[in-house]
């Protein structure tokens, strides 16, 4: 370091991290104003993420300059503070992903690696090196002679916490190597941000899970405002960006139209109905206009699980059927409502019979058959809240303006109970499983929770490795909730989050993942440990 540099006189600590396979740089300071200055001299441009300024620098060479041979081939493109550290990346999405780790309490001193490898090291060293199994063999190339780094990638060591510490004294550095086996039992469980991905523009849709049939995988698909559509992989890169001439209505459906494992994206915008390969290319003959647009979300049945869907638009009163070949179905008799269409019809199940629920503007619900004749009469005009309907117990569950639950039965029996809800009331239910927000209320199984002052989204019920989960999301105070069957929350939640959630196991490995929309035109992956 130069002698006469003033800047950097206050450091106290240097960190050098790999974050999603990012470097970054961590710089400790017991005096920042020198370095905020020339931060502030060189900066481009300035955001906020989180409650945090982002820097974006023009000079991107003084760490190489002042640090060598610490910091080496190192462009330091964005800058934040975090307390008394500042800390450097080359690109956005890794300041972001570190501001989100820290924000949700996720530093490395709480990291089971830390707490495994911290315990063969001294208390104080020149330099401290820790690393899991899976960036260890760069730790080592970046920092030791070839031949350890050799010797190294064919060992197996999953599960090891490796630790490295060299102390200065005098002419002498003793260097001490450890790797030590950790304990799962005491492994903390933690929920951390994997990566966040910036879009073009602001998201538009919730990010949504869908799968990779090559890798058998989940990818997240998202819509930013500008009607631009983005497959991304499981590990934050954007695969392909597709313009659409519209904002995609509901739910993106995954289909097999060819029998052969490949899956495609259906789905309607609002003047369209399409079918996107993997490649988001379109599938031709789905590319279908509709003259005056206003189409409701796409239907998909699958009344079978053959394969030989139905796919289902409506537009007002207008109901179109076409089948895997895009041919209108000739035998399915309702293609009229006597009312507007308030939402995509649903595909429903009671007993070993098909059900077709559709909701109309009048307050009709239409419980027809797979050719499209009446199945189940509902006598009753119902003032239908914006949730959708569901099977429960074995009955047509739904809920009215009022929050008034009503269940219908096979035979068009009406049951009605008066919970009392807010008109902008959120519901869900599955067969077993019902779940309903009120203002800050939330309810699952009959049992209630209360929860911060806020503005809530939809419940939403997910089952996954034989257990169920319900989330809900304070986009006020941008807090995602989950909790557990029984109202119990799940440890270390809230997490930050600005949008209804999509749940799954990304990787296959029996371990959650969680996406959301961010802030700054993004989402982010969450993974729970």
């Amino acid at each position: 370091m130069p002698k006469n540099d003033s800047i950097f006189n206050t450091v106290e600590e240097i960190g050098i991290v790999r974050v999603n396979g990012k470097k970054a740089v961590f710089i400790k300071t017991y005096g920042s104003e020198g370095l905020l200055d020339f931060l502030a001299l060189h900066q481009k441009s300035t955001s906020n993420y989180q409650g945090n300024s982002v820097r974006e620098l023009g000079n991107t060479n003084f760490l190489n300059a002042n640090f060598d041979p610490l910091v080496q081939n190192f462009v330091a493109n964005y800058s934040t503070v975090l307390e008394n550290v500042f800390v450097f990346t080359e690109n956005k999405e890794t300041v972001q992903t570190i501001i989100s780790n820290y924000k949700n309490g996720n530093t490395f001193g709480k990291n089971p690696v830390y707490g495994f490898a911290s315990k063969n090291v001294g208390s104080s060293a020149s330099i401290l090196w820790i690393s899991n199994a899976n960036h260890v063999e760069q730790l080592v190339k970046d920092n030791f002679i070839e031949d350890i780094h050799v010797n190294l990638k064919d060992s197996k060591f999953n599960g090891y916490a490796f630790a490295g510490q060299m102390v200065a004294n005098g002419d002498f550095f003793h260097i001490n190597l450890s790797a030590q086996k950790m304990s799962t039992e005491k492994a903390l469980k933690i929920i951390k941000p994997l990566f966040t991905v910036s879009l073009d523009a602001e998201p538009a849709t919730n990010p949504q899970f869908i799968t990779n049939h090559n890798t058998k995988k989940k990818e997240i698909i998202v819509q930013d405002v500008t009607n631009n559509l983005y497959l991304i992989s499981n590990n934050g890169k954007i695969l392909w960006k597709k313009q659409l001439k519209g904002p995609v209505q509901g739910k993106i459906h995954q289909v097999d139209l060819y029998k052969n494992g490949r899956l495609q994206l259906a789905f309607t915008t609002n003047s369209e109905f399409l079918i996107l390969d993997r490649n988001g290319k379109e599938v031709k003959p789905f590319t279908i206009s509709y003259e005056g647009g206003n189409l409701n979300p796409l239907a998909v049945f699958d009344y079978e699980g053959k394969k030989d869907y139905r796919f289902v638009i409506t537009q007002g009163e207008k109901v179109f059927m076409y089948d895997r070949n895009a041919k209108i179905v000739k035998g399915f008799k309702y293609t009229r409502a006597d009312s507007p269409i308030l939402d995509a019809p649903k595909h429903l199940v009671v007993g070993n019979k098909d059900y077709l629920a559709f909701k109309l503007e009048n307050g009709s619900l239409r419980l027809l058959n797979r050719v499209g004749d009446v199945r189940t009469k509902v006598s009753e005009k119902i003032d239908f809240s914006e949730n959708e309907v569901y099977i429960h117990k074995n009955k047509f569950t739904l809920t009215d303006k009022e929050g008034t639950l009503y269940q219908i039965d096979s035979q068009g029996k009406i049951t009605k109970t008066a919970f009392n809800l807010n008109q902008d009331h959120g519901f869900d239910a599955t067969s077993n499983t019902l779940a309903h927000m009120n203002d800050n209320t939330l309810s699952i199984k009959g049992k209630t929770i209360e929860l911060d002052l806020g503005v809530y989204t939809n419940p939403k019920i997910f089952y996954l490795n034989d257990k169920i989960y319900v989330s809900v999301t304070d986009i006020q105070n941008q807090q995602v909730y989950l909790f557990d069957s029984q109202a119990k929350p799940i440890p270390n939640f809230p997490i930050f989050g600005t949008s209804i959630i999509d749940l799954d196991d990304v990787d296959n490995d029996q371990k959650l993942e969680l996406t959301v929309k961010n802030q700054d035109n993004s989402i982010v992956l969450y993974t729970i440990n």
